[in-house]
């Protein structure tokens, strides 16, 4: 499993956990006992409104302990996915799921097996996820853009609303923009470029008030501020094909027969 996860310390990670578990039950077993003991030796009862009780009578209640611990575990997830950069692996449907999960503190127990089991799953359904990355890319574009070809990929493409209004970048148009990327490197047989570097970390750090670009073997990418969007040249026409090879497998009707 470190094999897997280089970046970041599995045991270390479990035992915190762990220990934040336990802390958290024996916070809320104590406060438990000290109530009891306050009811039975004529103190009064703590949990009465005068005594603060509504926060009192929620961290006794048993669901309290249950949210601690699913919160612990959604955060834990997240430090993991983070720091792992499995978020690699993953179109923008995939870490919107996992996103949801830990923001809703509805992610698996930290564990070790179910980290081994969801890393492992996670990696081996790379594949079928970069094939959805592409044709989320494809469906999303804004057709309104005469460089859009409304069949298949072309020379450029041009993504709408790349900004919020606030000048940062929007999630789902920025990681369409690291999807294509990486379909790009996969295609090309090189690694995957790690997503804790990509075009939406940076943007999210910080509002794009100036073009940004990027420029490497397989994409030419500038931001237009004013306008809220990205125009994305393709430097490997080869890999364009390649590209609509996938539109072809899904959409068989959407390109034209091969002559």
């Amino acid at each position: 499993m470190e094999a897997i996860i280089p970046s970041t310390s599995i045991e270390r990670l479990l035992k915190q956990r762990n220990l934040a578990v336990e802390q958290a039950r024996s916070a809320h077993s104590s406060l438990a006992a000290s109530l009891q003991t306050c009811r039975e030796s004529g103190i009064g009862d703590l949990t009465a409104p005068f005594a603060g009780g509504i926060r009192t009578m929620t961290i006794v209640h048993h669901e309290w302990l249950a949210m601690a611990i699913a919160t612990i575990d959604a955060r834990a997830w997240d430090l993991l996915m983070r720091e792992s950069g499995m978020f690699t692996f993953l179109d923008s449907t995939a870490r919107s799921e996992w996103r949801k999960a830990i923001d809703t503190c509805s992610t698996p127990p930290l564990t070790a097996d179910n980290i081994k089991t969801t890393f492992a799953s996670l990696y081996a359904e790379r594949g079928d996820m970069f094939e959805r990355g592409v044709l989320q890319i494809y469906r999303a574009l804004s057709w309104n853009f005469r460089t859009n070809r409304g069949c298949k990929f072309g020379k450029k493409v041009i993504i709408h609303h790349i900004l919020n209004v606030w000048g940062f970048g929007a999630d789902s148009a920025c990681n369409a923009v690291d999807d294509l990327n990486r379909a790009f490197h996969l295609l090309a047989g090189k690694p995957e470029p790690d997503h804790r570097n990509g075009l939406a970390t940076r943007m999210r750090q910080a509002p794009s008030f100036t073009a940004q670009h990027i420029d490497n073997e397989f994409i030419q990418l500038r931001v237009f501020p004013k306008a809220r969007t990205a125009h994305v040249r393709f430097k490997r026409p080869d890999l364009v094909d390649r590209l609509n090879g996938i539109l072809a497998k899904h959409h068989p009707d959407a390109l034209p027969a091969p002559h």
